[in-house]
């Protein structure tokens, strides 16, 4: 097989060493990210209602029709506090270690209700939203950048009754093209260009510390990827598997003092020895590389955007293969490739996950479609999802054309891991509509859990999930 052209736009997220102020309070991070986006947003308004006046927050009259910009702040009394954690820690001591499955248990599942406020801010003041549609208000999140159409109220301009909305929806530089196939024979992985997806591969300190099979399943993996050559396979996050309980949440409260936790040190380090040793047998070379993306659990900052592993945790695999392509990359947390023309937008997944769990409207490629439309890869941060304080820019916006909306960063796929379940299928490129002509949406769930890959042919972009089906072992 000849060597992949490919490339990984490694400066695109890249964060250096001493460029955030860790001091900034979160209003400089949302200015920063209003102040890139109010050129493109000032564009649509003038030409979706050229006769509306667009004002500032300041600037509006009562019962005036016109437009407004500004960020979404959606007001959220189920999320997570942690200065109510705090306090809870110092009234009730050890009971709040007790609760902390039932706390996990919460977070897991969404915690936006048809009672939260929206409000929209600006670089001056906030105005609350009312919004009659309940399929908008549950599909609004904080973060978001938006130009608004509507009335303030007669009563006061405290309130802006919303009539129509309008996002920074930025679109792809030229139209995505497929090569048409037929769906009555099944896909063959020897011909084409295919690149594999997974995610949670959950590599513990021991064979006991997975689920049932999990062990079996990783061989089987290995197996698969030296059987059938695959061009590139992106592993997305989670490749250790957490073994501190709630180590997963978002926000939360260190429950155990440092020297406690010097067991679980010791456990990522035996972990990431198993992925460095696993990787090391896979065929790498004759145009395969793995890229490797940071997750929650894994052994980087969880700041997104989440910065590469570095090269020393895999002594045995770069020292075999080497690093690079057709070898093993390390990529930061989210990370654009570009894979014989097609551009692939990956990311582990807490981006998508937090945006499900603070809106109501739809599934996990909803959100992901709903990502895309907004033009910015985690908009919830740094509000309920950790990130680095970028106050001159925000890296996680999509680079795009002011008056055009086209964008170098918008992708022909876009692939979240660890989701509930596989699934995909392709986005539209703009709320309104019905069109399904933007990118490829791609959720891959945990490996660890449902023992399932997907795989991606990128001449037609057909996706085929494969599961190791245990179901038949005793």
């Amino acid at each position: 097989m000849a060597v992949a052209v490919s490339s990984v736009h490694t400066e695109r997220f890249h964060v250096p060493v001493g460029s955030c102020l860790f001091q900034s309070q979160f209003a400089a991070i949302y200015l920063a990210r209003l102040k890139s986006s109010r050129p493109r947003l000032s564009k649509l308004a003038s030409n979706r209602w050229p006769k509306l006046t667009v004002r500032s927050l300041a600037d509006v009259e009562p019962n005036e029709e016109c437009v407004i910009i500004g960020t979404i702040f959606r007001s959220c009394p189920q999320k997570p506090s942690i200065i109510k954690q705090l306090a809870q820690l110092e009234q009730i001591g050890g009971r709040l270690l007790s609760e902390s499955q039932n706390n996990h248990q919460r977070l897991s599942s969404r915690l936006a209700s048809l009672e939260d406020e929206i409000f929209l801010e600006d670089e001056v003041q906030r105005i609350n939203l009312d919004i009659s549609s309940q399929d908008l208000s549950g599909r609004l999140t904080t973060g978001v950048m938006t130009c608004i159409r509507g009335i303030a109220s007669s009563s006061s301009s405290e309130t802006f009754t919303v009539k129509e909305v309008a996002f920074l929806e930025p679109r792809p530089l030229k139209a995505i093209s497929l090569m048409n196939y037929s769906t009555a024979s099944p896909p063959k992985l020897g011909t084409g260009h295919w690149v594999g997806f997974v995610s949670g591969l959950g590599f513990a300190a021991s064979a006991d510390g997975g689920c049932h099979g999990h062990q079996l399943a990783l061989s089987l993996l290995g197996d698969f990827l030296r059987e059938n050559k695959l061009c590139r396979l992106f592993a997305l996050g989670d490749c250790i598997r957490s073994s501190v309980p709630g180590g997963l949440e978002t926000l939360g409260v260190i429950q155990q003092a440092r020297f406690l936790t010097r067991k679980t040190d010791a456990d990522s380090v035996l972990a990431m020895s198993a992925l460095d040793t696993w990787l090391s047998e896979l065929p790498l070379g004759n145009g395969f590389t793995v890229q490797l993306l940071p997750g929650v659990s894994d052994c980087v900052s969880q700041l997104l955007p989440q910065q590469p592993f570095h090269s020393l945790l895999f002594p045995k695999t770069i020292s075999r293969f080497g690093k690079g392509e057709d070898a093993l990359i390390s990529a930061s947390n989210p990370c654009i490739t570009e894979v014989f023309s097609r551009l692939i937008l990956s990311t582990s997944g807490q981006n998508v996950s937090d945006v499900y769990k603070y809106t109501l409207s739809g599934d996990v490629l909803d959100c992901m479609e709903s990502i895309l439309h907004w033009g910015h890869l985690a908009p919830t941060c740094p509000d309920t999802l950790f990130s680095y304080p970028q106050t001159q820019s925000d890296s996680l916006l999509f680079q795009m054309n002011p008056d055009t909306g086209s964008s170098v960063d918008y992708p022909d796929v876009f692939a979240a891991g660890n989701q509930p379940e596989a699934g995909f299928r392709r986005a539209s490129l703009n709320t309104d509509s019905s069109d399904k002509e933007g990118a490829l949406l791609i959720s891959v769930p945990r490996f660890d859990v449902s023992f399932t890959i997907v795989l991606l042919e990128l001449e037609s972009l057909r996706c085929l999930p494969v599961k190791f089906d245990l179901s038949q072992l005793e």
